[in-house]
Order: structure tokens, then sequence, then C-alpha cells
């Protein structure tokens, strides 16, 4: 049996050349005739549309927009995926393999092409929900930015040049990171409250939202998962990430952020593992943040010199000095 629904009635666009008033009344007049089990053939319901006018002439859809099968519409998921498109409700969004020239027709394809955008924006939300959910950026820093970082050191008295010397060692960096260029880590200096956590937190949500990995780890957060990783599993209950996972993970998210190094405890190993992380993202040309209190010398006292060398050589990393008043005294 044929299908006389008007799914579309609601989103029709007629042309601005046609009598809106003897539209809505024949519309009227269609729908009354489809839910009558008395309702006339389709040739009738055709006429009764192409007296309409010339927008309808050639009308074939008898208001539903299209005639063939009917189709899936498409999405676009993450690097190009399509994936159905669906509405709020999780329905799918379906389009014909004819759309129709008449009005009811383009009001069809505007519509789909609405619901196809809105439902490749909900699949972009929904992954950018869940890698900031897996990034750890702390809630403290939500919302900050790069921007907000330059108003509170400027709030706080900084020195113009000062801040946009910081300004420009950032687009360096991200100029460097878009080409993967072997200068791949930002090292974020400068002493307690100057808010290098909080900049380095609004780069990692800036990263968030262009859809890239990330990881926002302390360094003592990361020395404590490693400390509490099993080499491997022995049982399959054990739902924890062995050492080695969690190395792959801190090696190969698009951006690391190594948050206040230094403040973990001296262990060899831990520094072993700290400096394969780093040497391994060098090594990928990945984007890497780190932020620390500690000048080179102290650095290379407590982490040794081949960890401090990565980060203050000018082969692999770009260094910010931020040399701002305290952002917290002021704030």
């Amino acid at each position: 049996m044929t299908d006389h629904s008007l799914p579309f009635e609601a989103a029709r666009a007629p042309q601005p050349s046609a009598d809106m008033e003897s539209l809505r009344a024949l519309a009227a007049k269609l729908a009354a005739l489809y839910g009558n089990p008395d309702r006339p053939d389709d040739a009738t319901l055709q006429e009764e549309r192409r007296s309409l006018g010339s927008a309808y002439a050639t009308c074939v859809c008898l208001g539903r927009g299209g005639t063939g099968e009917v189709l899936v519409v498409a999405a676009t998921g993450h690097n190009g995926v399509r994936l159905p498109a669906t509405d709020v409700h999780g329905r799918d969004i379906t389009t014909w393999t004819t759309i129709c020239p008449c009005p009811d027709g383009q009001a069809h394809r505007v519509m789909v092409e609405r619901a196809r955008r809105d439902s490749t924006d909900r699949y972009r939300q929904r992954r950018i929900a869940r890698i900031a959910g897996a990034a750890g950026i702390p809630r403290l820093y939500e919302g900050l930015t790069t921007d907000s970082w330059i108003a509170a050191a400027k709030a706080a008295g900084g020195k113009e040049g000062e801040v946009h010397e910081v300004w420009d060692v950032l687009e360096t960096w991200t100029e460097l990171t878009d080409m993967e260029s072997p200068r791949c880590i930002l090292l974020l200096v400068g002493n307690n409250g100057t808010g290098k956590s909080g900049l380095a937190a609004g780069i990692a949500q800036d990263w968030v939202g262009r859809e890239r990995s990330v990881l926002y780890r302390r360094s003592v957060q990361i020395t404590a998962e490693l400390r509490a990783a099993p080499y491997r599993r022995d049982r399959e209950d054990d739902t924890r990430p062995t050492e080695i996972e969690l190395l792959a993970a801190y090696q190969e998210c698009d951006l690391l952020v190594v948050d206040d190094l230094g403040a973990e405890q001296d262990d060899p190993r831990v520094v072993e593992r700290l400096f394969a992380i780093l040497d391994a993202r060098l090594q990928e040309c990945k984007a890497t943040i780190v932020t620390t209190n500690l000048p080179w010398p102290d650095l290379a006292e407590r982490l040794g010199e081949r960890l401090a060398d990565r980060l203050f050589s000018t082969n692999g990393a770009v260094q910010a000095f931020l040399a701002t008043p305290n952002l917290r005294a002021s704030s």
C-alpha cells in the first residue's frame, strides 16, 4: 500500500511567490484526505498538488519530499568516518533516493542537511566529552584559556613585554607542533603562583576542543600510577592498567601535560620512566607541555642532567619563563 503520510509538512518552505494562504488551505485539505480511508487515488492527489501553481508543476512526491527508496542519512564522525545521522532521540534521519523539485522537496533537502549537521555536531560533542573525561584536567582550571592567563597576568601587574614574550613563545610552539617539528616540548618555568598549571590547562582544553587526545598529569600522579601498576596481570579480575599500558598511554596521546615536574620523590626508577616517556615523545615529535618551578641546575640535580637537558635544550624544546607576579595573591 502506498504511504501517503506527510512527515515534512511542518518543514515546508514554499517559494516566496506562492500564495501562502492557499498553500495552508491545500495542506489542510490534503492532510484530511490522507487521513480518510475513502481518499482519492494518487493521480487525483497529484492533480490537487499541481493546482498550487508552477512550483508544483513537476511534483511527484505527494508532499513527502521525495520518491524512491528510503535511505539513512550519513553524518561525519572523527577522521571523516561515516556514521548514521540521528535525531536527539537516537532515531535515524532518512531521505529519499530522489528528492522532488517542488517546494516540499526543497524543504526536505534543507531539513536533512540541518539534521545531518546537528547529528555531526552531537557526535563531535560526545567525543569531546569523552576526551575531556579521559584527559584528567583538574576542575579547578575549567574554562581557563591562554587569553584568560594573559588577562590575569596583566591584572596582577605583569609587565606588558614579559606577558607578550610568553605569548610569542606559545605561538611559536603551536606552529612547530602543527608542523610536527622535533621541537615539540613546551617548557613553562616560573615561581609558584605565576599561572603555569592554569596556562597548561588552558592549552590542553583547546586541544580537547579540537578533538585531540590529551592526558594532563601532575608528575607525582605519574609516579604514583607507575608505582601502583602491575608489571603484568596475574588475575583476570585485575582491571588496573599495567606499567606497559600506562607508558603507552603517556607516549601515544596527542598532547601530554606533565605538571610540576620536580615535585615527585627522588627515585631512580621513576626518573628513568619519566625520561623514557619524554624521550619517546621527542622521537615521535609528539606535543608535550612540562611545567616546573625549578631552574636547570636544580632540575638537573634532582632528576639528572640527561632529563634536564631534554627540557632546556633548544633542539627539542621551546622554553617560556613566566616572570609575572603571583596571580594567586591578586585573585
